[in-house]
């Protein structure tokens, strides 16, 4: 609860088969949703926190978390015509904006 919050809004205990980094059962599962910088759910970082690698690889392993969400397009899972503007939108999210106005302002100097 101290990294997540309660249970069910951005976690979940894993279910049955769903295996984590080192192929064994999952304990945790990471839920997707909005995340903002500011909430009352949970400390993240306050201060001093033991997180062991044993917590950290025991969430659920993605299917290949080298790929992350951009192989959808490739593998025909997500199609250019109708999802392309949705997964552009979600960059706003990310402030990739101010991110590239940062590095060209860098580059520039």
């Amino acid at each position: 609860m101290q990294e997540y919050g309660p249970e069910g809004k951005r976690w979940r205990k894993a279910e049955e088969g769903e295996l984590d980094y080192n192929g064994n059962q999952a304990k945790y599962t990471q839920l997707p949703g909005e995340t903002t910088q500011t909430h009352n759910d949970g400390w993240e970082q306050l201060g001093p926190s033991l997180r062991t690698f044993e917590y950290r690889a025991s969430f659920t392993a993605p299917e290949d978390p080298l790929a992350e969400d951009l192989a959808q397009f490739v593998t025909g899972d997500k199609d250019f015509e109708k999802d392309w503007d949705a997964y552009l939108k979600g960059f706003e999210g990310l402030q990739l904006d101010r991110y590239l106005e940062i590095y060209q302002e860098s580059y520039d100097r």
